[in-house]
């Protein structure tokens, strides 16, 4: 596996998992809305 793949893979991870938190902690802060 090339540098590149990895280095791709790792910032869409992250992007996944930055976006995973983000839904989690907007859900857990606004339990209510819709």
């Amino acid at each position: 596996m090339s540098t590149e793949a990895i280095i791709m893979m790792v910032c869409y991870l992250a992007v996944v998992w930055g976006g995973l938190g983000l839904t989690l902690s907007h859900l857990m802060a606004n339990p209510d809305e819709d």
